[in-house]
């Protein structure tokens, strides 16, 4: 049976924060959109690939509530809160792991269902996100650091000659 083929079941979710601890489980992911500039060429009627990363955001809804969460919350100027998620996809009979990984900046925090009673509850965290690696079953497909100018995915460095040109 072609793998590619196989549909994708994805369970457990667990979240860390580098340094800090285990933070609990988590509900939503929005992991961080990887996309390029487009500068617009007037002459051509289209748009360029400028080489450069769009600003990236992720979101996380934690379930479980502890202090970890706002040590991470707490972190300013210079100071990354490191989001550790650790899942698994299930494809047909073989489970794979899945590693995804944010350096960011909590930008918004928002506590949700609070007001009703019964209702399950939770934060749900906005982050503007300045690292984030991804692995899936042991291989890497990302591995960015906007601060460092490294732009990897899978495998291919795209700021290697920017890098070499301006630092």
């Amino acid at each position: 049976m072609d793998r590619a083929n196989l549909r994708h079941i994805l369970r457990g979710r667990n979240v860390f924060v580098q340094g800090v601890g285990f933070v609990g489980t988590v509900g939503d992911v929005e992991p961080p959109v990887v996309k390029f500039k487009q500068a617009e060429d007037g002459n051509l009627g289209r748009n360029i690939d400028s080489g450069l990363l769009e600003p990236m955001e992720c979101k996380l809804t934690i379930f479980d509530l502890n202090p970890v969460i706002f040590e991470a919350v707490g972190k300013r100027l210079g100071e990354l809160a490191s989001f550790v998620i650790k899942s698994s996809i299930v494809s047909g009979s073989k489970e794979i792991p899945v590693y995804f990984e944010v350096g960011a900046h909590v930008t918004e925090q928002e506590w949700e269902n609070l007001k009703e009673t019964g209702k399950e509850t939770g934060i749900n965290l906005t982050l503007n996100v300045v690292q984030y690696k991804l692995e899936i079953d042991g291989k890497e497909h990302y591995d960015i650091d906007a601060d460092r100018y490294i732009c990897k995915i899978d495998g291919k460095d795209h700021f290697e000659n920017l890098r070499k040109q301006i630092m």
